[in-house]
């Protein structure tokens, strides 16, 4: 009888193992459902990341490669036009070079830049009505002061001339348009006429004063 009971006990214990395990099974497929929709969520983020990344990486390989490409084509465009207008005339650049202690602003009718540019040199020095761009050089200086990319046909320029002597104009720098129309009725300038041989054998440059 004692035996009967004990193999009965162990007989409903094996029961209650299985129902408890029947029980938990849902459960753990519901997480192990969870953990892998997760997963799966995680991949689809990371995926998307790196495709984004990937895409901001194209653009801006493409931009800079269009920038490197622009960039080539003109420095190209800079040095056949530095290479082929250089050697156009002979000669070189303008200067202007300042033999004093104390800087000093000029003017000189630009055979390009100003209208009736042969009005403002010898003889007719008379000064233009309106105040015109001026520029000015440091003391004990020597500046390019052509303002073009090429060396101008200097031959053609002076022969242009009234006289064949061009003209510049130095002055302290007016600060008004009053006081520009003061430096034209007083004159109170200095001003140098120079012919093209003056200008070749002083190595293209003008000196002050």
């Amino acid at each position: 009888m004692p035996l009967l009971i004990l193999l009965l006990k162990n007989l409903n214990d094996q029961n209650n193992r299985e129902n408890i395990e029947l029980f938990h099974l849902p459960s753990i497929r519901k997480v192990q459902h969870i953990q892998a929709r997760h997963i799966n969520e995680s991949c689809v983020q990371v995926s998307r990341l790196y495709y984004i990344q990937f895409i901001k990486f194209l653009i801006m390989y493409k931009q800079i490669k269009l920038l490197i490409r622009y960039a080539l084509f003109f420095m190209v465009v800079i040095v056949s036009m530095a290479s082929s207008c250089d050697n156009k005339y002979p000669g070189k650049q303008m200067h202007i070079r300042n033999n004093t202690d104390q800087p000093i602003n000029y003017w000189y009718a630009h055979w390009i830049y100003d209208k009736n540019h042969r009005n403002y040199h010898y003889p007719d020095t008379i000064l233009p009505s309106k105040m015109p761009f001026i520029r000015g050089i440091r003391a004990n200086n020597t500046e390019d002061v052509c303002r073009v990319s090429s060396v101008p046909d200097w031959k053609k320029i002076f022969t242009e001339l009234p006289t064949g002597k061009f003209s510049i104009y130095f002055f302290e720098y007016p600060e008004t348009q009053a006081e520009w129309d003061l430096i034209r009725e007083n004159y109170n300038l200095i001003r140098k006429d120079v012919t093209y041989q003056e200008f070749i054998d002083n190595d293209y440059t003008i000196d002050y004063p």
